[in-house]
């Protein structure tokens, strides 16, 4: 009722507006009439308002909903609850002050662990063991896989970390996709939508193997592919390679044997999709600018016991063409 009331308030002050102008013209206007023929057009475009704010406000509330189901609003209000009772101040933006500057929270989707990530500025030396404490006593669908401190006395408003404290636990936790084990840091670039993101590099695959038929995607896109590609049955990360996870049947394909050919995935995060190629492929080469998830992706691929995968720290653009080796296939998937 609150979105409806304010969509009405906002249209009637306009419809205010309109007639004041009206009154004050030197043109003689029936405002009886206008009225009255508008009126149907009026009510619509009242209407609209009132239904676009109402799909708004189903939408955010499907989404605290689901925030809260998660954790992450628990975790949220503790901290919040403990700041205030240990005076502790948040951190002021335009004159620089204070100490709370940031709450970083990362759950997996499979499990629900959970990475909590305390970002303060340096300007007080405060004990958190009460703190951790605390959050581990919180009721949670998973668990608690470790609580950090990142310490950031930077000007700008961003989260990097000057130095970061394990505080309890570790700095990672581990997330699967398409049968594949990814470890996740605080920093790691990773999609948020974990079944969104199964979707997305499930498709990437079919491209590259040539299981999708191009004059019918629609049906492709289902994915339980009736060919086995190469190295399909033994290969490290094994639901990633046979189509389970898209859930249909696409009868007509044409399979790629990439047993011998060099994939590149530039701007390849923490190795997602070079590692769901690496199995069928000779070699993949994936390029990313952000030092951590490069040593993310190294380990992913030793966890998947996957060895030929080589990922390069660096800028695309001036890496590539350092790189020997040149490739049968290129998978894009550049920040937006």
């Amino acid at each position: 009722m609150v979105f409806i009331n304010l969509a009405l308030s906002v249209s009637v002050v306009f419809l205010m507006r309109y007639v004041q102008n009206l009154l004050n013209s030197d043109v003689k206007i029936n405002l009886v009439e206008i009225v009255t023929q508008n009126k149907d057009a009026i009510t619509s475009r009242l209407m609209m308002n009132v239904n676009s704010l109402d799909i708004t406000a189903n939408k955010l509330s499907d989404r605290l909903k689901a925030e809260e189901s998660s954790g992450k609003l628990k975790t949220q209000d503790l901290i919040e609850q403990y700041a205030k009772e240990n005076n502790i101040p948040y951190y002021h933006k335009r004159d620089h002050q204070g100490v709370l500057r940031h709450l970083l929270v990362r759950r997996a989707e499979v499990s629900g662990d959970m990475l909590v990530a305390l970002v303060t500025s340096t300007q007080q030396e405060i004990d958190y063991s009460e703190l951790v404490s605390r959050l581990l006593a919180l009721p949670l669908e998973g668990q608690i896989t470790g609580i950090l401190q990142i310490c950031n006395d930077s000007l700008g408003d961003v989260v990097q970390s000057d130095e970061t404290k394990i505080l309890y636990g570790k700095d990672w936790f581990e997330e699967k996709v398409l049968g594949l084990t990814f470890k996740i840091s605080p920093f790691s670039f990773f999609q948020t939508n974990t079944s969104g993101a199964e979707v997305l590099y499930q498709r990437a695959r079919e491209y590259v193997l040539g299981e999708i038929n191009i004059g019918n995607v629609g049906e492709a896109s289902n994915g339980n592919m009736t060919e086995n590609t190469p190295g399909e049955e033994n290969a490290p990360g094994g639901d990633a390679l046979n189509g389970k996870a898209s859930g249909g049947n696409a009868t007509e394909t044409h399979a790629v044997d990439l047993h011998d050919k060099v994939v590149f995935d530039l701007y390849s995060g923490t190795g997602t999709i070079a590692q769901l190629i690496a199995p069928v492929a000779r070699k993949v080469i994936g390029v990313e600018i952000v030092e951590e998830a490069v040593e993310a992706a190294k380990e992913n691929a030793a966890l998947n016991g996957l060895d030929n995968c080589e990922f390069i720290a660096g800028d695309v653009l001036k890496v590539i063409d350092d790189i020997e080796e040149k490739p049968d296939y290129i998978i894009l998937d550049p920040p937006r």
